[in-house]
């Protein structure tokens, strides 16, 4: 038996708009693209509203044969892993349970972040999302290793901030589609940081929820600002990097020429070279996206609490 989400979690069209543009659209209509991304998900994932429609029904019924999973069965749910492997269903399939299984094996570090429990994770920017989209429609995410604070609060605190994040990212149809660029800086992560922070189980957590568990397209990976112990901590992950995800990451260094030609500097901030907003008032409208939230947050985490107790 499936997870019927209530309608106070997926029919709410919250849109958080900056600057004419919506920072994210989670809608339950996963129909709910623009003509250009129509075209996109035509050419890249051989999909149109009758296959889209049509695979939803099929990953639902294989959901369903599977009542232990108690997961959700909504549409712009399925959609996201539906459009994560092309529309193999099969796939899809097995990358929802993948996405269950690793919550019970780690539920503290997937248990859903709530801003108004854990303020103090938004006092320094750790993922902040820009607010313009790239001349791909794409979201670019930049994220700031060097806030993660071990002396203040636990590393399962950000697993729990960063995959929220996601698991709301990944209810916009459009970003769906068009997928997510990272652009991670680390200026400032420190060797002693590094080896505190970075341990085999938790490299081996990132890897898997970008390669296998949340269902998003990561486009790219721009690494700017590494510093000269990047080699180790590379080595850290990359024992667990498929080939595919390997191919996508781009090492910048200090070279905002090299980044800008890749992510256009209209949409990253003066401190990266850009001349979009300022990181500070990105950083500020990812914080009133989380925060504007919490209700949704709050449902999810209720059914997550309901599939555990059912499977316990």
């Amino acid at each position: 038996m499936g997870i019927e989400i209530e309608k106070s979690l997926i029919e709410p069209k919250m849109v958080i708009e900056l600057d004419d543009e919506p920072l994210i659209r989670m809608l339950s209509d996963p129909h709910m693209i623009n003509s250009e991304t129509c075209k996109r998900a035509k050419i890249e994932l051989g999909e149109d509203s009758q296959l889209l429609s049509r695979n939803i029904i099929a990953l639902r019924d294989r959901i369903l044969e599977h009542p232990e999973l108690r997961a959700r069965i909504d549409d712009v749910f399925l959609s996201a892993f539906l459009r994560t492997k092309k529309h193999n269903v099969e796939k899809s399939f097995e990358s929802v349970k993948k996405f269950y299984n690793i919550q019970r094996t780690y539920p503290v570090h997937f248990d859903f972040f709530l801003p108004s429990e854990k303020c103090y994770l938004l006092k320094k920017p750790l993922l902040v999302v820009c607010p313009q989209s790239d001349y791909l429609g794409r979201k670019v995410v930049l994220g700031f290793p060097r806030h993660i604070n071990v002396d203040k609060f636990k590393i399962e605190d950000v697993f729990q901030y960063a995959t929220t994040l996601l698991r709301l990212l990944m209810e916009d149809p459009q970003l769906q589609v068009v997928g997510l660029v990272l652009v991670l800086d680390l200026a400032g992560f420190t060797l002693l940081q590094q080896a505190r922070i970075i341990t085999p189980t938790v490299a081996w957590l990132i890897v898997n929820i970008i390669q296998e568990c949340i269902p998003f397209r990561l486009r790219e990976i721009h690494i700017i600002n590494q510093a000269f112990h990047f080699s180790a901590l590379f080595a850290m992950f990359s024992p667990f990097l498929k080939e595919k995800l390997r191919k996508k990451i781009r090492l910048h260094g200090k070279n905002y020429a090299s980044l800008h030609a890749e992510v256009s500097p209209k949409i990253l901030p003066p401190e990266f070279g850009g001349s979009g907003a300022t990181l500070a008032h990105d950083f500020a409208a990812t914080n009133r996206f989380l925060m504007s939230c919490e209700d949704k947050i709050k449902g999810l985490r209720r059914l997550t609490e309901k599939e555990i107790e059912v499977n316990s």
